[in-house]
């Protein structure tokens, strides 16, 4: 619904949540979940997995109600210390460039706008996959990163 408040392009796109057996198969797959809980509740989680030599952010959301608390940051760091510790040459996420909880956060959060050149050729499939071809209809997508 955020997005979509945005109007334009994102009202056409579909954010609709991805189903429980996804992320059990993004688990099987060599994919990490992170979950955030206040009070026992779920309320928001990060989805990471291993890309070229970066541990990638494929996937951020906190809920509505829970936004402002810094629980992203939070979420965020800690991917960000995984990578440090598990010896991953970067960290990084695809995002839109001028969506002020997308490219203006990150960019905040001490990351930096990844050259053509520090992008790996699994990244460089993700920037031209199919997903991403629909989701950059409604705005510039950059990838977002840090290396260690």
């Amino acid at each position: 619904m955020l997005f979509k408040q945005l109007g334009g392009a994102f009202t056409q796109l579909d954010y609709s949540a991805k189903s429980p057996a996804f992320y059990a198969n993004a688990i099987g797959q060599n994919q990490i979940i992170w979950m955030a809980e206040v009070r026992g509740e779920p309320v928001g989680f990060l989805r990471a997995k291993p890309v070229d030599d970066v541990l990638y952010c494929a996937e951020i959301s906190v809920l509505r109600q829970h936004q402002g608390k810094r629980i992203g940051e939070r979420l965020i760091a800690h991917f960000v210390d995984f990578a440090r510790a598990n010896e991953f040459a970067g960290a990084a996420g695809v995002t839109y460039e001028h969506v002020p909880w997308n490219g203006p956060y990150y960019l905040r959060l001490g990351f930096n706008l990844l050259p053509g050149d520090q992008i790996g050729p699994e990244l460089a499939q993700i920037m031209s996959s199919e997903v991403e071809t629909v989701l950059s209809k409604a705005g510039n997508r950059i990838v977002f990163g840090k290396r260690f």
